[in-house]
């Protein structure tokens, strides 16, 4: 038993240890985690620091026989929160990332971080059940009282878990460098297409209607600027994601600076280059840009759901994203010149998307900045009401639904929530199905019925479930169609805290 403990000791310290460090060093990214996980950002930007205290302090404590039940106990209240909270955010139809090791690696959770965590849970609780009597030899300097062939079994352990954490962090080091920008690339070449009949995940991209991701960033000279800065002079911005070690990025720089120097065009272009502020801080020096902040870990980037470089983005005067990521040197290009020829007043009836799709929605792309379509609907109890009348003098969130569908039915708990925010557009339900059904569903927003869609589809290229548009208070169409979840949270604005950078 004792080294079936001590091997459950050391695993639980691996972890800990390394998630703990990890998180650590990029706050920033935790504080984001933390936020998309429901977390306010006031409690966020502490918890991003007492958080992988907590799991280095467990770790340590697992080390000595002494502490090793207090380390155990510490470790499963951690692993039980983590389970808590992801079960929370799976059964509103969320799937934030799970960020466990910091930039080593970071995907959505779901089922499999789940079993991660129970597993690991599970461990910690082998150790407490084995109390201060049986808590495996001390795992640092007690080893000799270990049989020889428990103690080379351990040792074998210790050595393989520190090979396996250094080529795991090595190769998740090199894809977040490299191979996230084939992944990106591949994916824009081939496009994403929802499922047409339950509106399936869409790629991970705020879509373009959404709010921009308010930041506040340190330029060269150290100076801290404000999205809000930025968009003071009511001028549409171009946001251009570079790095240090990036090739192509090398080859763009040169006339991302002219573009600045000669204030070409009706936009602001601001470059932001993430990576080691040294080098970024030579990177902006050497070619002069009067224009540019450094997003040190790349937290910005990852908000704005960016993971190649040369990226750019465009964001209206109003605030609202205005194009889809165009992601290398030649879309890049190619945006800034849409942008050129785009008059501040005329931004979001221009773009175009560049280098990719949002998928079925591109129809209503011709929509954009136009009114809403004069539908003629009927709400729950049959009376006729115009889609214009009911969203006048507000803006609205469209939210095309279903209550036969189970991605609507997953999403259920995370509309009441938008439902008792006063922070995000009022919602209007275009339903589909039983009148009944949807009134079951006991949602307090107001709900017209287009049944299968005869209205809506050919006119908003309405296709899935749950899917969103979002118009202003004038009732015009001020988004690309956004399909699934995520993308329709992102498109109320939710999780829209500033991101701030310390480097």
């Amino acid at each position: 038993m004792t080294g079936v403990v001590l091997a459950a000791r050391v695993v639980l310290f691996a972890v800990f240890a390394v998630a703990g460090a990890a998180k650590l060093r990029s706050r920033d990214g935790t504080t984001l985690t933390l936020e998309e996980f429901g977390l306010p950002w006031r409690a966020a930007r502490p918890g991003a620091v007492l958080l992988p205290l907590a799991e280095l302090t467990a770790a340590a404590l697992l080390l000595p026989d002494g502490t090793a039940v207090a380390g155990a106990v510490s470790a499963a209240l951690l692993l039980s929160l983590f389970i808590v909270g992801i079960s929370v955010n799976l059964a509103r139809g969320r799937r934030p990332d799970c960020n466990c090791f910091g930039q080593i690696g970071s995907t959505p959770v779901g089922p499999a971080t789940l079993v991660r965590n129970a597993l690991l849970l599970g461990l910690a609780t082998i150790v407490l059940a084995a109390g201060y009597g049986d808590a495996g030899a001390t795992a640092l300097g007690q080893a000799g009282r270990l049989d020889t062939a428990t103690a080379l079994a351990a040792t074998a352990l210790v050595v393989a878990l520190t090979v396996l954490t250094l080529q795991v962090w090595l190769g998740l080091h090199l894809l977040r460098r490299h191979g996230r920008v084939l992944l990106r690339l591949d994916a824009i070449d081939g496009g994403w297409a929802p499922d047409r009949e339950h509106g399936a995940h869409m790629p991970s991209q705020l879509p373009v209607g959404a709010p921009a991701p308010a930041f506040e960033l340190e330029d060269a000279s150290g100076k801290l600027v404000g999205l809000h800065e930025l968009l003071d002079g009511g001028t549409p911005l171009a946001i251009v994601f570079v790095e240090p070690d990036c090739k192509p990025c090398r080859t763009l720089l040169p006339d991302l600076a002219a573009r600045q120097l000669d204030r070409r065009g009706g936009h602001v272009a601001v470059v932001v280059t993430r990576g080691d502020p040294k080098a970024a801080r030579k990177l902006l020096d050497e070619h002069e840009f009067p224009r540019a902040l450094i997003d040190g870990d790349g937290a910005l980037a990852d908000a704005f759901r960016v993971f190649a470089t040369p990226t750019a983005v465009a964001i209206g005067a109003d605030g609202l994203i205005r194009s889809a990521p165009a992601a290398g040197p030649d879309a890049v290009r190619a945006l800034l010149e849409r942008l050129d020829d785009s008059p501040a007043d005329g931004f979001e009836l221009a773009i175009v998307h560049v280098g990719g799709s949002n998928g079925d929605g591109a129809d209503a792309i011709a929509a954009l900045g136009q009114p809403a379509p004069d539908l003629q609907l009927e709400d729950l109890n049959g009376a006729p009401i115009a889609l214009r009348t009911a969203v006048a003098g507000q803006s609205h969130l469209l939210l095309f639904w279903s209550p036969s569908c189970g991605y609507c039915d997953q999403m259920l708990g995370a509309v009441r929530d938008l439902e008792a925010r006063d922070d995000v557009p009022a919602l209007l339900l275009i339903a589909t199905g039983d009148r009944e059904a949807n009134r079951d569903q006991d949602l307090r927003s107001r709900t017209l019925m287009d049944h299968g869609f005869e209205g809506s589809g050919p006119a908003l290229g309405v296709s899935g479930t749950p899917s969103a548009l979002r118009l202003d208070a004038e009732g015009r169409i001020v988004s690309q169609l956004a399909v699934g979840a995520d993308q329709i949270l992102a498109l109320a604005g939710v999780a829209t805290e500033p991101v701030g950078l310390d480097g």
